[in-house]
């Protein structure tokens, strides 16, 4: 995707390798900005690429079924959020997984949605790739996400030793680079497409090491979606 939008990418790049060194190089200013800066990208990136789900299915429907499919559209949107709503109070922990595999999907499918493929290789490699952005800052910051996840599902987790969160980390990161280069084998990826995948993957890595675990979730939306 960074082939088609090469200037933006440029500056999405730019943008997030400043965000690392500052928080590496002036961690002071980093923690007096943290919130502000955590705030600034939430409600500029995180709140419009949700609301544009209403936009997309507005433009579509109108044209196919008029008033009736977005009434339609409403009414299936609302029930679906209801129906998890009560998935979430009777099961915290199957909810959970069914938010980490629907999120999962949904990275590796924003990323990879200008590659043909066949359903039966789709689906494992949206996966592997949302698992990179999912679980590596999840990881990287383990003692700060462990207390929410521990809320949500109600139960004590155990204390993970660092080799083990860390070999998680380089796993994960190994598998992805791995269906990076697989693509490219099988002709999927051109290098200079490989090259730009390789480049955003290394600078997400850098922003989940380095910068707070809130800041990772809207960091995604520079880098990690299109």
């Amino acid at each position: 995707m960074t082939a088609r939008y090469p200037h933006l990418y440029f500056w999405l790049r730019l943008f997030s390798l400043l965000l690392a060194a500052i928080v590496i190089l002036l961690p002071a200013l980093a923690d007096n900005l943290s919130l502000f800066l955590a705030l600034f990208l939430i409600v500029g990136l995180g709140i419009p690429h949700g609301a544009t789900d209403h936009r997309i299915f507005h433009e579509l429907l109108q044209q196919k079924g008029g008033k009736p499919a977005m009434l339609g559209f409403y009414g299936a949107y609302l029930g679906l959020m209801l129906i998890y709503a009560l998935i979430w109070w009777l099961s915290p922990v199957f909810s959970l997984l069914i938010f980490f595999i629907t999120s999962m999907y949904h990275f590796g499918q924003s990323n990879w949605n200008y590659l043909s493929l066949k359903a039966g290789f789709q689906v494992p490699l949206y996966l592997v790739y949302g698992a990179f952005v999912l679980f590596v800052p999840i990881l990287a910051h383990f003692e700060i996400a462990q207390p929410i996840v521990e809320s949500i599902i109600q139960w004590t987790l155990p204390q993970v030793p660092a080799q083990f969160l860390n070999g998680g980390i380089g796993l994960i990161t190994i598998i992805n680079l791995g269906s990076i280069i697989l693509l490219w084998l099988g002709g999927k990826l051109t290098k200079q497409e490989v090259w730009a995948e390789v480049l955003n993957a290394f600078i997400l890595l850098v922003l989940f090491l380095s910068t707070p675990l809130y800041w990772d979730s809207p960091c995604i939306f520079l880098l990690g979606m299109r």
